[in-house]
């Protein structure tokens, strides 16, 4: 005789930590370099509930846990001729796990994390009574190692990379 499931339910917890540090540093008249790291670890857990009919209690029927640590890195390079103008260059690395958004599954349980790369170039410009101001900056994005799931088998996987490269605008005043 099989039993039939009333509810099903679940439950997702997770805790983060993360300590950075980062310093900007004039190192010759006109020219700064900001560098930092960043270490982040995510601890998380996910059950899945059921309470079947006539059960004492509901039982636990699956769970999954992740558990990732991760360094991130940022530097830039910043040129400022005066008081009005500045360029800079910056550098900067990130991650994503895959139990992000409460997505956490038997199936990603055990995948690492997506990495991303960040470059911009850029420049501000503000008018000498500070009423105005503008920015530009290129930027790209890559994603190396992007998650995909082959929906035949149910598997995760990380392959490929994929990239977004734009251009930003900023007026105000």
């Amino acid at each position: 005789e099989s039993q039939r499931v009333l509810r099903l339910a679940s439950r997702y917890e997770s805790t983060g930590a993360g300590l950075y540090a980062q310093d900007l540093v004039e190192f010759v008249p006109k020219w700064k370099l900001l560098a930092g790291l960043r270490w982040d670890r995510l601890v998380g857990d996910y059950d899945a509930i059921a309470i079947p009919a006539n059960a004492p209690g509901p039982e636990t029927v699956a769970s999954y846990r992740m558990k990732v640590s991760e360094l991130s890195k940022r530097a830039g390079l910043l040129f400022q001729p005066n008081e009005r103008m500045s360029f800079h260059f910056s550098y900067a690395t990130s991650f994503n796990t895959s139990g992000d958004a409460y997505s956490l599954s038997a199936a990603n349980g055990d995948i690492p994390p997506e990495q991303s790369i960040n470059l911009e170039l850029g420049a501000k410009f503000d008018s000498a009574d500070g009423n105005f101001s503008a920015r530009v900056a290129a930027f790209r994005s890559t994603k190396l190692h992007e998650r995909n799931t082959d929906p035949t088998v149910n598997l995760v996987t990380l392959s490929g990379k994929r990239h977004v490269a734009g251009l930003e605008l900023d007026l105000s005043g």
